[in-house]
């Protein structure tokens, strides 16, 4: 059995016209905005239990000196990562809490002995009776927040999972970058020769399984809000045959994932298990299957996320170089979790499309085999709205080819690609080494 250790960095920088920070969450508080002494404070958390606690009745005492329990009226707008919220308290109602948030046409009223109690019940509320609210907010978030943990943008588990399958499906299976899978296609390629069509290598019919740990660390940011993510994934490899018809590779791999978000700290894990299925030399196909768990307290997100797709690689060689053709189909959704009190699921499922091109071009380089890879992917989503709903990246990747050996020197590559598309602009670089 081999084992291949893949260290590599990856940052990632999604960007919108937007350049100011934004935080997670902000509230901003009027006291008393019917009188000439009122008085609006803006603060912002990166925790979701702060934004309710800067409402209780000491916090409102220390930024408002006026405040009085008894006979001032409080207005709290507040943004909950992209969601627009209201509360207030009514004077001379000091029994009474009205919480409101417009875009969920949901307006709820609490009585209590006192301010603090009415907090409390709010609190209370969201994390039991109010189920459906906290989904029907979650839904809104992934709609319209650009750094979800579940879905609705390039950083989130969804979208992971979803890429990492087409990359097991297409790029890792047809590409001819540091790999030991295969022999070298330069041999044939420099005499003018078809190169190998993926897979089809001269090796042994019985290739040694594979241990993967690959290490990312990714930067996005996306209307003005950045988040610094590290990406632990372990695989491992089944390699039945180098080619041909029939079962050529099962993959089972388990990506662990920890982000921070302006502050805001959230982790995933999910279990993927896919195959290579060759329907010959040169075309090969794809199912895959995942299940995972993502959230954070402090972002108050948490959700489960199952998908199936299956991706279909195709070569064509063109001379001694080749273009391949990648195209998937995939389907995931939110599953229903409960963490403590909480009860998760906000109903989201998507059908994805992604297709991509690339196109591989042998070379030398102070005596060494090289080759440089230009690739393109396209990826769409229909079904539950998204905060990002299409984006295109394009990519370019260098280091030498496949080959038998193995040897530092036959393990260095390096790429760059950028990103475009439904809201987010990027791009992305990375550098890796095997051994």
């Amino acid at each position: 059995m081999k084992k291949a250790l893949s260290l590599s960095l990856v940052l990632l920088s999604t960007l919108t016209c937007t350049a100011i920070a934004a935080p997670l969450f902000s509230i901003r508080i009027t006291v008393d905005p019917m009188e000439p002494t009122k008085k609006t404070e803006t603060f912002t958390f990166s925790n979701v239990e702060n934004v309710f606690e800067q409402i209780d009745e000491d916090e409102l005492r220390a930024a408002f000196p006026l405040y009085d329990e008894m006979s001032s009226r409080v207005l709290a707008d507040i943004d909950f990562r992209g969601v627009d919220m209201d509360v207030s308290f009514i004077p001379g109602r000091v029994n009474e809490l009205v919480f409101t948030a417009p875009s969920l046409d949901v307006r709820e009223v609490f009585t209590g002995a006192s301010r603090d109690a009415l907090v409390d019940q709010l609190e209370d509320f969201l994390k039991s009776e109010g189920g459906d609210i906290l989904n029907r907010i979650q839904a809104a978030s992934i709609a319209q927040s650009p750094v979800d943990p579940i879905a609705g943008n390039p950083g989130s588990m969804a979208s992971i999972t979803i890429s990492g399958q087409f990359e097991a499906g297409f790029s890792d299976q047809i590409t001819q970058i540091i790999d030991t899978r295969a022999t070298t296609p330069g041999e044939d390629s420099a005499a003018g020769t078809e190169p190998p069509s993926p897979g089809a290598g001269t090796v042994a019919d019985d290739p040694d399984n594979l241990i993967t740990i690959g290490p990312r660390f990714g930067r996005f940011t996306a209307r003005g809000r950045a988040a610094n993510v590290l990406t632990l994934p372990l695989g491992y490899s089944f390699r039945l045959k180098e080619g041909g018809k029939g079962l050529r590779t099962v993959d089972i791999s388990l990506p662990i994932t920890y982000a921070e978000i302006e502050g805001g700290k959230s982790g995933s894990l999910f279990i993927s298990a896919g195959l290579i299925w060759g329907m010959n030399e040169r075309w090969s196909l794809s199912p895959a299957v995942s299940a995972g768990v993502a959230g954070s307290v402090d972002l108050g997100a948490a959700g489960g996320v199952g998908s199936a797709s299956l991706t279909s690689a195709y070569t064509i060689p063109i001379d001694r170089y080749s273009l391949s053709i990648g195209n998937m189909i995939g389907y995931y959704e939110t599953l229903d979790i409960e963490v403590g009190s909480y009860n998760f699921d906000p109903g989201v499922s998507n059908t994805v499309l992604r297709n991509g091109l690339m196109f591989s071009v042998p070379g030398t380089m102070e005596g060494r085999k090289v080759v440089t890879e230009y690739w393109w992917t396209d990826t769409r989503f229909y079904g539950s709205d998204l905060y990002s709903e299409y984006y295109d990246e394009f990519g370019i990747a260098f280091g030498l080819t496949k080959t038998k050996g193995i040897s530092i020197e036959n393990h260095l590559r390096a790429g760059v690609s950028y990103m475009t598309g439904d809201g987010v602009k990027g791009w992305r670089i990375n550098l890796g080494y095997n051994f």
